[in-house]
């Protein structure tokens, strides 16, 4: 489902944020909750068509449903995955089923020069990179008392930095 919001009491002053969550098998719902846009407004803005995003963590969950998605909406889509190969053919191949182009790219997004080279490769294929959905997430569950530093910097590393080098 995606939630939209609007705030500001000034037109110029609107910011219109968007969350999506999607179930594990990779479906989305739209379910919007507008009272100030119109219908032919939050269409203006849904359509993507020849626009290029970049999604991480795009195998499964929350980011298999945003991929799939912004290719329903016209965009292409590059797919980047960690170490689930075959799950995210299954997303390309549901991008393709929708009418959408999509790229595979093995990455780590705690890797600064993967992310260089998954930005430069999707751009080379699509001709241009018009936004990102970082998604890509890690979150070694063990008891703090049980825990190792090596599972906690990896969480760091993917979901704190792995966003901002996207």
């Amino acid at each position: 489902m995606a939630e939209f919001r609007l705030t500001g009491n000034v037109p110029h002053q609107r910011l219109l944020y968007t969350t999506c969550n999607a179930k594990i098998t990779g479906e989305f719902r739209l379910k919007p909750s507008l009272s100030i846009l119109q219908e032919r407004d939050l269409f203006s803005l849904m359509k993507l068509k020849n626009r290029t995003y970049l999604v991480t963590g795009a195998s499964r969950g929350i980011g298999r449903g945003c991929a799939v998605e912004l290719a329903r909406e016209g965009a292409n889509v590059g797919i980047n995955f960690r170490s689930h190969p075959e799950e995210a053919e299954e997303v390309a191949d549901q991008v393709k089923a929708v009418g959408g182009r999509a790229l595979l790219l093995q990455g780590d997004v705690a890797d600064q020069a993967s992310v260089e080279e998954m930005v430069a490769k999707t751009a080379e294929e699509f001709g241009q990179l018009d936004g990102f959905v970082s998604n890509a997430a890690y979150s070694d569950r063990q008891l703090i008392v049980e825990a190792e530093m090596e599972g906690f910097r990896r969480t760091i590393d993917v979901s704190m930095w792995g966003h901002f080098m996207v």
